[in-house]
């Protein structure tokens, strides 16, 4: 799985992927706090937003993993 990661992201790039993948599951959460509290903005995320936002949680872990693995190899 290592290798499988490094061959399609590099390492120095991992925590900004990482981070990019962070934003959908931000947004589900978001959703519902916006509707509670009236001085943020109001958001309504798509369907779509709750699984994929699983997927990303799931990816996030896998490169967090990754990572970790390869500087515990250096």
């Amino acid at each position: 799985m290592k290798k499988l990661v490094q061959c399609v992201i590099p390492n120095k790039i991992i925590p900004w992927v990482m981070i990019l993948l962070a934003i959908i599951p931000a947004l589900v959460i978001y959703e519902p706090i916006s509707a509670i509290f009236t001085i943020l903005p109001r958001f309504e995320a798509p369907s779509w937003f709750t699984p994929v936002g699983f997927i990303n949680i799931a990816l996030i872990t896998v490169l967090a993993l990754s990572a970790e693995v390869e500087e515990n190899d250096q």
